[in-house]
């Protein structure tokens, strides 16, 4: 008795990956809906379903849906990952090679799918970095304030 044993699927082409986040764009209201209950559920796999189906009629190799859906969900992983590492290079201090700006196609693609919150997360008011913490209106003027210490630099005196 063998077992069933899963065969390695075919690497997805560039051409195939922005053909199926073509596909997933039309029908975009619905898959990346973030409501779970039955009825979102069954209008999701119907939804998969046809992108299923016409993803395969012009497909040189037949995917099933569960290959479409990992194949969506390892985009979207890949994307985060490759907009924080250039978030995080941009902070940085500097002493390494300049990262690449220029974003593949498919990450494009995937940008303009998703929810952008889930890519960069939420603007924190409170952080020191954000630029409307850095710019709310707090006053500093060095150049009007007297030396106040024996180095003879001026005393900064920070106004909220």
């Amino acid at each position: 008795m063998e077992l069933d044993k899963k065969r390695k699927a075919y690497i997805f082409s560039i051409e195939e990956q922005l053909r199926l986040l073509d596909l997933i764009t039309k029908e975009k209201h619905i898959i990346e809906n973030k409501t779970t209950n039955k009825l979102t559920n069954d209008e999701k796999d119907q939804a998969w379903q046809r992108v299923t189906t016409v993803f395969n009629a012009v497909a040189i190799h037949h995917r099933n849906m569960e290959q479409l859906k990992t194949k969506y969900d390892n985009l979207k992983t890949k994307t985060r990952k490759i907009v924080a590492a250039q978030k995080n290079h941009v902070k940085g201090t500097g002493g390494g090679a300049p990262i690449n700006d220029k974003l593949d196609p498919v990450v494009e693609a995937i940008l303009k799918i998703i929810n952008i919150k889930t890519v960069v997360g939420f603007e924190n008011v409170f952080d020191s970095e954000n630029d409307e913490f850095v710019n709310s209106g707090m006053d500093l003027n060095i150049t009007d304030l007297p030396v106040c210490n024996s180095y003879n630099y001026p005393q900064i005196i920070l106004k909220y």
